[in-house]
């Protein structure tokens, strides 16, 4: 997807590039200001470098399902004020370790189904008063600063 396309679309508030056979993420920084929905789903995309999600204070859902992530930027998240959805379904990610603080700063929903994620001491903060993990992954989600609890717990 060429820059130049986004470049000329400053106040876009939706990008929906599903199904397009794309290798690499588009630089999504030049409509951060403006961008609330996103959808790259069903794509060849390898990796999503961490500038292309910076400043993105106004995103809602991010849809990377099915791709071939090994690695998401967690730390992305704590910009991420409005995210209320992120879809990593079916990609080859394998941990998730990095992602506990940033998602304890908004209610966030996070589908980790269908990754190979390892299961380490580092992921037992998903469940409360429990030191086992969680081996299968849908979805897990977390309230708001104000109310730390864990909402919705990972089925099996």
């Amino acid at each position: 997807m060429e820059s130049k396309l986004l470049e000329k679309s400053p106040l876009l508030e939706s990008l929906f590039v599903s199904n397009n056979n794309l290798a690499i993420s588009p630089n999504l920084s030049l409509v951060s200001k403006t961008l609330q929905r996103l959808s790259l789903a069903d794509n060849d995309i390898e990796l999503l470098p961490s500038e292309y999600l910076k400043n993105m204070s106004v995103l809602n859902d991010i849809d990377l399902s099915l791709n071939y992530l090994k690695e998401f930027p967690w730390h992305t998240l704590m910009d991420m004020g409005k995210l209320n959805a992120l879809n990593l379904y079916g990609n080859l990610l394998t941990k998730i370790s990095d992602v506990s603080e940033a998602m304890m700063t908004s209610s966030l929903s996070v589908n980790m189904y269908g990754n190979p994620v390892s299961c380490d001491s580092s992921m037992c903060w998903l469940r409360e008063g429990d030191t086992s993990c969680i081996q299968s992954f849908c979805t897990v989600t977390r309230m708001a600063p104000n109310n730390h609890k864990v909402r919705k717990l990972c089925t099996r």
